[in-house]
C-alpha cells in the first residue's frame, strides 16, 4: 500500500469514527431528554399528592419491579454492553481524541487484511500440497505395478514363454513408459521370436532414454546383423566397447565384421554363427 492509499484509508477511518461518535451523541441526548421528562413527571406527582396521604416506601432489601421506561432502557443497554464491541471514542471525549493514533489504526486495518490474505493463501497452499501428494501416491502405485509386470515377464521369459513375456513388458510400459529396461527386455524376447525389426525399434527407444545402456547396444547390434545392417551393427559394437572395453563378445564380433568388411552375408553368417542370420 503506497502513501496515497494509506492517507485515503486514514481519512475514511476518521470519517467512520466521526459518524459513530455522532450517533453515540444522539443516543446520549435522547437518554438525557427521557430522564428530564421522567423527573418532571415525578415532581408533578409529588405536588398533586395530598399532605395527609401516606407515602409507601419499599422495605430495605426488598426487590422492586421496574416501572420506569428509562430504567428498563438503561438495563437493556447494560445487557448489550456484555456483548464485546469495538472500542470507539465519544465525540465529547477530547482527551481520548488527543491520544488517538491514526497511524496505528491504519496498521491494525492493514494487519487484519494481511491476516485474511495469509489465511486464504494458506488454504490454497494446503489444496496444492494435497494435490501434489495425490499425484505422488498415484505415481508410486503405477511404478510398483510396472515392476510387478516386469518381474512376471522375466519369469515367463526364463520358461521360454516369449510371447507371454512380451505381453507383460508391454503392460509394464503402459504404467511406466519412461523405463529403458522394459523396452530392452521386450527387445530380447522379440529377438528370441526372430522379430528383428521390432527388437531394433525397442532397443532404439531404450537408448533414447538411457544412452549408456550397454545391453541395449548389444541387442540392437545383434538385430541389425540379422537385418544385414552391417554398418549399423559395427557402430553399436564400437559404442558398446567405449562404455565397456572388456566385453569379449563385442570384441570378437567387431573383429569379424572388420575383417570380413562389406563381404557377402553368407561369409558373416559362417563367421558369426548361423543364429545371427536366422
Amino acid at each position: 500500500m503506497d502513501e496515497k492509499d494509506r492517507t485515503t484509508q486514514k481519512l475514511r477511518d476518521m470519517q467512520h469514527q466521526i459518524r459513530k461518535n455522532a450517533l453515540d451523541t444522539q443516543s446520549y441526548l435522547a437518554d438525557l431528554q427521557e430522564w428530564e421528562k421522567d423527573i418532571r413527571q415525578k415532581d408533578a406527582a409529588l405536588l398533586t399528592t395530598p399532605a395527609n396521604s401516606a407515602t409507601k416506601f419499599p422495605l430495605r432489601n426488598t426487590p422492586t419491579l421496574a416501572t420506569n421506561p428509562g430504567e428498563s432502557r438503561r438495563k437493556k443497554k447494560c445487557q448489550k454492553k456484555e456483548k464485546p464491541k469495538p472500542t470507539t471514542i465519544k465525540s465529547h471525549d477530547y482527551t481520548a481524541w488527543d491520544k488517538f493514533d491514526a497511524d496505528k489504526a491504519c496498521e491494525d486495518v492493514d494487519y487484519a487484511v494481511q491476516s485474511e490474505d495469509d489465511e486464504r493463501c494458506g488454504s490454497e497452499c494446503e489444496c496444492d500440497q494435497s494435490a501434489k501428494t495425490d499425484q505422488e501416491i498415484e505415481k508410486k502405485a503405477r511404478t510398483k505395478r510396472a515392476e510387478f509386470e516386469k518381474s512376471k515377464g522375466n519369469e515367463l521369459f526364463a520358461k521360454g514363454k516369449y510371447e507371454e513375456a512380451i505381453g507383460c513388458y508391454t503392460l509394464a510400459l503402459s504404467f511406466d513408459h519412461g523405463n529403458a529396461v522394459y523396452y530392452a527386455n521386450r527387445a530380447m524376447a522379440a529377438l528370441k521370436l526372430k522379430r528383428f525389426v521390432k527388437a531394433e525399434e525397442d532397443c532404439t527407444k531404450a537408448l533414447n532414454l538411457d544412452p549408456t545402456y550397454i545391453k541395449a547396444y548389444h541387442r540392437r547390434a545383434t538385430a541389425r546383423l540379422s537385418l544385414k545392417n552391417i554398418s549399423g551393427a559395427r557402430e553399436d559394437f564400437i559404442r558398446l566397447l567405449s562404455l565397456e572395453p572388456n566385453n569379449q563378445d563385442a570384441k570378437e564380433k567387431l573383429a569379424i565384421i572388420t575383417e570380413v568388411g562389406g563381404g557377402e552375408s553368407s561369409e558373416l553368417s559362417l563367421a558369426l554363427g548361423s543364429e545371427t542370420f536366422a
